[in-house]
């Protein structure tokens, strides 16, 4: 049990009832009135909480909950094969538009393979590659892969949101 002996007012615990086992608490916290003049500040109140971030990874694994395929499920691939100074006016354009749709996107410059850049983003698990080559370039255009089932297309930039 922790101490409760600087708690003024209300004390909250937050438990789990997977990965854990007996000590099952994630978080706890409450008021501590007299905590921030007890160590020399002023008279205020306060309140807080603690949270055990491995403890929380843990209840994430029981429950089979991945962050990193969340996250991963929530990104893009961009294979960035047409490389200038204007083309970076374009990338930003299509950055701002995965800005507004939510989601997240790894980049790729250099190299003009697109095999390569495919496995890269196969590699990382995505279900998007946006490719990005002369031909979309000079028309304002991606072609979206979706990397699970083959299917492409291209598209306007400014109808990525439409494409997920």
């Amino acid at each position: 049990m922790r101490g409760l002996d600087y708690y003024t007012g209300s004390v909250f615990e937050v438990t789990s009832e997977s990965g854990l086992g007996s000590q099952d608490a994630l978080l706890a916290g409450g008021r501590y009135d007299g905590l921030i003049s007890s160590l020399g500040g002023p008279k205020i109140g306060a309140s807080g909480f603690a949270l055990g971030i491995e403890r929380l990874l843990m209840v994430l694994e029981a429950s089979q909950i991945s962050l990193t395929k969340q996250i991963l499920n929530d990104s893009v691939y961009i294979a960035a094969l047409v490389e200038n100074e204007a083309s970076c006016e374009f990338y930003r354009q299509i950055a701002d538009e995965l800005v507004r749709t939510h989601k997240r996107a790894h980049y790729s410059f250099g190299g003009k393979n697109l095999g390569n850049h495919l496995k890269r983003a196969s590699k990382l698990g995505v279900r998007y590659a946006l490719i990005v080559g002369e031909d979309e370039y000079k028309n304002a255009e991606v072609t979206v892969k979706d990397m699970t089932s083959g299917e492409q297309k291209r598209i306007k930039v400014k109808e990525l949101g439409k494409a997920f």
